[in-house]
């Protein structure tokens, strides 16, 4: 999570518009609700909003894109020890979620494995265990529609019909530096 505090930090454009849409202070104030829900036992899990499964879409993506430049970093410098931390994580996290099912852990990758589509299918796996859907990525198409058939629309996806329109919170710049201080207690460092 720490490079995806970097990357909030350095107004980095994500691949999912519910969360650039937000302001940076929200994006902050989300963050925390979803590292609360997704990592500690003290606090509830998340509501499901399009704004927080897109924050947490925006974790996994960066999940791939450090996988993707360990493996990089490897091939661009042979002469420095070689880095697993990204890829031993993402493996321990998939067996994890292999075990708990069941399956077996024969079809994993190598940890030494360079091919970027093997991690960015470790990522997705992990990520479609959390998000069972994309549906955050549908806000815009039902903005645009007529409100009866968007209200059809979501009964029929079985999308809650306050999942676009929760309101993200808006911390004070004094609470934004106490929301990166808690993020980074939750941060497994690269």
């Amino acid at each position: 999570m720490s490079s995806f505090i970097d990357q909030v930090a350095e107004e980095h454009d994500f691949p999912v518009q519910v969360f650039n849409d937000l302001t940076q202070q929200a994006k902050w104030a989300v963050m925390l609700e979803v590292a609360r829900g997704l990592l500690s036992e003290e606090f509830e899990p998340v509501e499901l909003t399009a704004i927080n499964e897109g924050a947490v879409a925006c974790l996994f993506n960066v999940a791939a894109e450090l996988a993707q430049l360990e493996v990089d970093g490897n091939r661009l410098f042979p002469d420095e020890p070689e880095e697993y931390e990204v890829r031993y994580t993402i493996l321990e996290a998939v067996s994890e979620l292999l075990e708990a099912d069941g399956a077996e852990l024969d079809q994993l990758p190598d940890i030494a494995c360079d091919d970027h589509s093997e991690w960015q299918l470790m990522v997705e796996c992990l990520a479609d265990a959390v998000l069972w859907d994309d549906d955050f990525e549908l806000g815009d198409v039902l903005v645009d529609e007529d409100p009866d058939d968007a209200h059809a629309r979501k009964e029929m996806f079985g999308i809650d019909q306050n999942y676009f329109t929760a309101i993200a919170p808006d911390p004070s710049d004094q609470e934004v530096k106490k929301i990166i201080a808690e993020l980074r207690d939750y941060c497994v460092p690269y």
